[in-house]
C-alpha cells in the first residue's frame, strides 16, 4: 500500500508537480496495517483502536502523511473523511452517512450537531463475493434484470447479451425486487412454487425455472446464470444488519425515519442503486426513499478536503472526539432484534 502510494508521488513529482502532503482515509484497519501499527486490538472483542487518528505523521519517502480522526474501532478515517465533506456541501440535518461494504458502517448527524455512530458486520455480499454468481461490476457482469412479455432479461452495462461472468451486488438487488413484486419469493426470503394459485401467468413461468437437486435450491436465469436459496438468505441478512443498525441510530436520537433530512449512500452502490429499490427490500424505512441520496466516494472527497485544507481537521477531530458509539452487538436484545427483520420489506 505505501509503495503504491510512493508511486503517485513520485509520479507527480516527475511531471513537475510539488506533492506537499497526503491525506490517508481508510479504514482503522488498513490505516494501521499502513503505518505498521499495532491491529491486535481489532482482532477480538472487547475491540479497541491504537490510536484516535488525527495526526501527521512522517513515512519513508513520503511526504507528511495526514490521518483523519479515527472515531471509533470499526468506524475509521474513510467514514469521517466522508463526514467532513458532507459537512462543507452543508448537508441538511440530520442526514445519515452510510457506508455499505464488508462491515456497514453508519453516521447521524443531528440538527444540534452531535455525531451518532454504528458498525455492524454485513459480508462481502454487496462487494460481489459470497453469492454463487457474484462478481464485482464490469464487462459481461449483469447489474439490472427486467421482466416482461419475453420474460426475465439480465441486463450489463457493456450492452452484451451473450453468456454472463456472474450478477453485481445491484444486480442481485434489482433481481429480488422483481421476485418479491411477483410473488416467486416471499417475504421471508423462500421461494414460491410454479404450482401456487396465486401466482400471475407471467410469474409462473418464471418460477418454472426453479431446480430442487441434492437438497439445494435455485432460479436458473438468463445468460447461464442462477440464484441460489443460500444467496437470497446471505442478502436477506444484510437487509438485517442494515436495518437494525439504521433503526438503532434513530431511536437513540428520538428520531422518526421522516425526520430525517437524507439518507447518504456512499459508495458504487449509492449510484447505481434505485432508492425506491433499497425501501421495497426494506434496507431502508417507508416513506424515506425519496430521500436517499448517492454521495459517490465521499471519503476521496473528504481526502481531498483535508488535503487541501488541513485546518479543518480539527473541526472534524472535535466531533469525533465526542461521538457516542453505539456497540449493538452488545446488547442483549441484538440477535433477537436482528432476527425480526430477517424478511423483507420489514
Amino acid at each position: 500500500a505505501r509503495e503504491a502510494v510512493r508511486r503517485i508521488v513520485d509520479g507527480l513529482r516527475a511531471a513537475g508537480g510539488e506533492v506537499a502532503r497526503v491525506c490517508l482515509a481508510a479504514n482503522t484497519a488498513m490505516t494501521d496495517i499502513f503505518l505498521d501499527r499495532d491491529v491486535e486490538g481489532l482482532c477480538a472483542a472487547p475491540y479497541r483502536a491504537a490510536h484516535a487518528g488525527h495526526e501527521t505523521v512522517r513515512l519513508p519517502g513520503l511526504p507528511p502523511v495526514y490521518i483523519p480522526p479515527l472515531p471509533a474501532p470499526f468506524v475509521g478515517g474513510d467514514v469521517s473523511a466522508g463526514l467532513a465533506a458532507l459537512l462543507a456541501a452543508r448537508t441538511p440535518r440530520p442526514f445519515v452517512l452510510a457506508d455499505l461494504g464488508t462491515n456497514g458502517e453508519l453516521a447521524l448527524v443531528t440538527v444540534q450537531g452531535e455525531l451518532l455512530l454504528a458498525s455492524v458486520p454485513l459480508g462481502p455480499a454487496l462487494e460481489g463475493i459470497g453469492p454463487e454468481c457474484g462478481q464485482l461490476a464490469g464487462p459481461d457482469v449483469v447489474t439490472r434484470f427486467s421482466l416482461g412479455p419475453e420474460g426475465l432479461a439480465a441486463h450489463s452495462p457493456d450492452g452484451s447479451g451473450g453468456p454472463a461472468r456472474g450478477i453485481s451486488a445491484t444486480g442481485y438487488l434489482s433481481l429480488l425486487g422483481l421476485l418479491l413484486q411477483w410473488g416467486v419469493l416471499d417475504a421471508s426470503g423462500l421461494f414460491v412454487d410454479a404450482s401456487s394459485p396465486h401466482l400471475m401467468p407471467l410469474a409462473r413461468r418464471l418460477a418454472t425455472g426453479l431446480r430442487r437437486e441434492r437438497g439445494r435450491t435455485r432460479l436458473c436465469l438468463p445468460r447461464g446464470l442462477w440464484l441460489a436459496a443460500a444467496d437470497v438468505e446471505e442478502l436477506l441478512k444484510v437487509k438485517a444488519a442494515f436495518a437494525l443498525a439504521l433503526d438503532a441510530l434513530l431511536a437513540t436520537a428520538g428520531l422518526a425515519p421522516r425526520d430525517l433530512a437524507a439518507l447518504c449512500l456512499a459508495g458504487a452502490l449509492g449510484e447505481h442503486i434505485r432508492p425506491d429499490l433499497l425501501e421495497q427490500l426494506g434496507f431502508a424505512p417507508v416513506g424515506l426513499g425519496s430521500r436517499i441520496r448517492a454521495v459517490g466516494n465521499a471519503s476521496l472527497d473528504g481526502a481531498a478536503l483535508l488535503a487541501l485544507h488541513p485546518e479543518k481537521g480539527a473541526a472534524l477531530a472535535r466531533l469525533c472526539a465526542v461521538a457516542r458509539v453505539l456497540a449493538l452487538v452488545e446488547d442483549p436484545d441484538f440477535h433477537h432484534a436482528y432476527l425480526r427483520r430477517m424478511r423483507f420489506g420489514v
